[in-house]
């Protein structure tokens, strides 16, 4: 799945949506304004947006795990920093959004990679991520529903490496359509199971998702508020 012009507009207005939340320009859920004085001490005890860290940077949203936490510290550059020098912000986009619309944290730990992966792995170019979900296999299937509604058109998962042992990884990429069941050097590419692709055709015909829920989701809570000077 390719996200056409219309989406990728939708997905850069809920973004800007956010960052204006964030950042105190529009009034809160309840309809209070984003700054309001109180009587009487001269706006001393104003309501002021508390800042939130960058969704790469909010270990409720993202923590890093894996291959991506070793290259950063073997160059000695945080996890998120390599995602954000490497990884083409309209991929981040689609992953931040991902993350948002699945409502619990990702713990990913594989994306760019030059050097351990196959020459046409979409690691190489900075396209995949591999996150750590859960054995649970609805739970993966959701992930990988999700993510083929978002645009991810490769995922991949794990179980047939050892058959009988569940593996809490799920691939996913923004190259052409395809998926896998689990990879070794020797056989290449394993089946997919039937749970994996009923997931991804639930997925295509789910069709687009609701961009401007999304982003309401996004943005619930921003800003947090507390008194000046607290």
């Amino acid at each position: 799945m390719v996200l056409d012009r219309r989406i990728a507009n939708q997905i850069a207005r809920a973004l800007e949506y956010a960052e204006n939340r964030r950042r105190g320009e529009i009034d809160a859920p309840d309809g209070t304004a984003q700054t309001s004085a109180a009587s009487g001490d001269n706006g001393a005890s104003q309501l002021v947006p508390t800042p939130r860290p960058h969704p790469f940077r909010d270990p409720s949203r993202f923590t890093f795990s894996g291959e991506l936490a070793g290259m950063a510290r073997k160059n000695g550059v945080p996890a998120y920093e390599q995602l954000v020098q490497n990884v083409a912000p309209s991929t981040l986009s689609r992953l931040a959004n991902l993350q948002t619309m699945s409502g619990r944290p990702f713990d990913v730990y594989g994306a760019y990679n030059p050097d351990e992966h196959a020459d046409n792995s979409a690691h190489k170019l900075g396209k995949a991520f591999d996150i750590n979900l859960s054995t649970s296999i609805p739970e993966r299937a959701r992930l990988i529903e999700d993510a083929t509604r978002m645009g991810f058109a490769g995922t991949g998962t794990y179980d047939e490496n050892k058959p009988g042992i569940r593996n809490p990884g799920v691939h996913i990429d923004v190259g052409r359509q395809r998926s896998w069941g689990g990879h070794t050097k020797k056989t290449g590419s394993l089946p997919t199971p039937g749970w994996h692709k009923a997931a991804i055709k639930r997925g295509l015909a789910a069709g687009e998702p609701d961009m401007e829920a999304i982003a309401a989701k996004a943005a619930a809570g921003y800003p947090i508020f507390r008194r000046r000077g607290q």
